[in-house]
């Protein structure tokens, strides 16, 4: 069983955002508007740190990001885009309003993911990604007796909508056996937290990224 040893306030840390934008960015996505014709796009890093004008969205550089951060949503025209991270380039045709993450590095780097979209605004709203090679993953409190997220396959999502808590939670396999301790977590209301749930050298490590949106949106 791995634990985290990490403080609470690591774990909430922000993504770094684009130098082409305002550094103000804005918390939530419930009441985001999104431009007409367009999409919104944002980069996971599951593995080694990148490196400044090493990923980019069209022709729009990203600041470096460390394993584990997450880029702020930026908007991209719909239709058929290309972005690259690290040493990996694809073409995706994005749709009008809706939200995706592209995962940089690890063994799924390359991959772009539709992001659900939360409908009740006074819920928390909670993502997990499985990002590992674990069959399934399970976001649960750390005690093991409430599953939050049921089993997500690798490379899948699973999502749920809950009240604001502050609660210690772990990933589980679907064995119900303890992968990772998150440790406690204070989540808010009207807000989108991210879980991506990766794996190095056979150890499964986890990070809540809370998700936002750049200031140009």
């Amino acid at each position: 069983m791995n634990r985290s040893n990490a403080p609470l306030a690591a774990a909430f840390a922000l993504a770094v955002a684009l130098p082409s934008l305002s550094h103000a960015e804005k918390p939530g996505l419930y009441k985001a508007a999104i431009p007409p014709g367009s999409a919104g796009v944002r980069m996971f890093n599951s593995g080694a740190p990148i490196s400044s004008g090493k990923a980019k969205f069209g022709e729009r550089f990203v600041r470096g990001l460390g394993t584990g951060d997450a880029s702020p949503y930026i908007t991209m025209i719909a239709g058929s885009r290309s972005m690259s991270c690290g040493g990996k380039s694809i073409t995706a045709d994005l749709k009008e309003g809706r939200f995706y993450t592209l995962i940089c590095g690890g063994n799924h780097e390359g991959t772009l993911l539709e992001d659900p979209q939360p409908k009740n605004a006074a819920k928390t709203f909670v993502i997990l990604y499985n990002l590992s090679q674990q069959d399934a993953v399970r976001l649960m409190t750390a005690n093991g007796k409430l599953n939050v997220v049921t089993d997500t396959p690798p490379r899948g999502i699973g999502s749920r909508e809950i009240n604001p808590v502050r609660v210690e939670f772990g990933v589980f396999d679907k064995q119900n056996h303890n992968l990772f301790d998150i440790g406690q977590v204070a989540f808010a209301p009207e807000r989108i937290y991210s879980i991506f749930v990766t794996q190095v050298a056979g150890e499964v490590r986890a990070y809540v990224r809370e998700s936002i949106i750049a200031a140009e949106m």
